[in-house]
């Protein structure tokens, strides 16, 4: 059993995680408290003394060689994951880097990073959810950021091109993207045409 949340290093962590299902609800649970955001607060106002939200994204490491295009292209545009925060809330990107490979060797580090940079949302990119197959680590990363980083986690950045949206309609993996990431499919249509 951990003394503090503060005194385990993530190494301890992830494997007294039994590799997520605890973060599932599935064994032990309970060891595992995640910290409660008040994520209006956190989607709609600035820091005191700052100008803009700082970000952080991961990408799936499927998309190592993409040029980041669409998520930065979404951050400005305050769409897809973005529509979380107002539009006169400037964004900052202050880290991007990808998860690593299967099973997320670099969610391990990457969320440090960020923070140091002053992150106070970290974003799991649209691939996550929308890759084929979507991957089956999004929700693990999410709350083990979120329980040892101690910072709220947006799975999406970019809309759902339509022509993944039209392909994930035919396929289960629709309801995931409905449980984790509402936001993504609620946006205009001609904008996820847009992003195709």
């Amino acid at each position: 059993m951990f003394s503090s949340k503060k005194n385990h290093d993530r190494r301890e962590f992830l494997q007294r995680s039994v590799f997520g299902l605890a973060s599932f609800g599935v064994l032990g649970s309970g060891q595992f408290e995640k910290p409660n955001f008040d994520r209006k607060k956190i989607f709609t106002s600035l820091n005191k003394g700052e100008d803009s939200k700082k970000i952080g994204i991961i990408i799936c490491a499927r998309y190592e060689s993409c040029g980041g295009g669409k998520c930065l292209r979404s951050v400005k545009e305050h769409v897809g994951g973005f529509t979380l925060y107002p539009e006169d809330i400037s964004l900052d990107v202050v880290g991007f880097g990808q998860c690593g490979g299967c099973p997320g060797v670099n969610v391990e580090y990457v969320p440090e990073e960020m923070k140091k940079n002053g992150a106070e949302v970290i974003h799991l990119a649209t691939g996550f959810v929308v890759g084929y197959p979507p991957c089956p680590y999004t929700g693990y990363f999410k709350n083990f950021i979120e329980s040892f980083y101690e910072i709220p986690v947006v799975i999406g950045t970019h809309p759902i091109p339509m022509k993944y949206l039209k392909a994930h309609k035919k396929l289960s993996s629709i309801n995931e993207i409905k449980k984790v990431a509402p936001y993504l499919l609620d946006e205009d249509r001609k904008i996820m045409i847009d992003y195709n």
